[in-house]
Parts: structure tokens; C-alpha cells; sequence
């Protein structure tokens, strides 16, 4: 997670997570997987010191070790668009998912992975 990263501080080791990819590519703007957050830590200086600035550059502020994750058949937002409770009802809904990390309810968590 980055220091600005939405949401950070509201993570704890339990947590159900979903993992969305945005963009354009192939799978992008489609839930493909879920897990949950077994436990959350700062970088050590000397992990800080090896990461590749070029890949996640350097305001990394906690790393999470992620369990029990499971790959899902790409689940499209579109396709749920409707259901979910975080995504307003215009066309402007891709700024919903925009921070890096957005709390849902368990009826949307419940409405994507089933």
C-alpha cells in the first residue's frame, strides 16, 4: 500500500479482500480475484532500500500478506454495475474504484463473487 493509498489505515489482518484490475487490457475492468489479509506490516528499511523504484517507486507505506486468495473467473463491473451499492447510478462509475482501496459492503462483496 502507498502513503496515499485510500483506505489504508482502515485494513486490518481479517479482512476480506477483492482484487479489481482497472485500465484497458485484457481482464481490465473485471474483478479476478478474492483473499483475505492475514497480516500487515511497514517495510523494513532494508526492503525499502531493494525495492525497484520503476515498478512501485518509493512511498510504499505497509506491505500485505494476503491468504486463502482465490482466482475467480473474471467477473465484469459492467455486468454488475447495477447491483452494487459503492457505484453511483451515472456513467461516471469507474471514479468509484479510483484511490487503489474502496470499502464495500458485504452484500456487494456477496453480489460480485457469487
Amino acid at each position: 500500500m502507498y502513503e496515499n493509498t485510500s483506505n489504508r489505515h482502515a485494513l486490518k489482518p481479517g479482512d476480506r479482500v477483492l482484487i479489481y484490475l482497472a485500465g484497458t487490457m485484457k481482464a481490465a475492468q473485471h474483478f479476478v480475484a478474492m483473499s483475505t489479509i492475514e497480516e500487515i506490516h511497514s517495510p523494513s528499511k532494508q526492503a525499502l532500500k531493494e525495492i525497484d523504484e520503476d515498478i512501485l517507486g518509493t512511498r510504499v507505506h505497509s506491505i500485505l500478506k494476503l491468504k486463502d486468495t482465490t482466482w475467480l473467473e473474471p467477473v465484469g463491473i459492467k455486468s454488475k454495475r447495477e447491483k452494487l451499492s459503492f457505484l453511483p447510478k451515472h456513467s461516471r462509475w469507474g471514479a468509484a474504484l479510483m484511490g487503489g482501496c474502496r470499502r464495500i459492503f458485504r452484500d456487494d462483496f456477496e453480489a460480485i463473487v457469487n
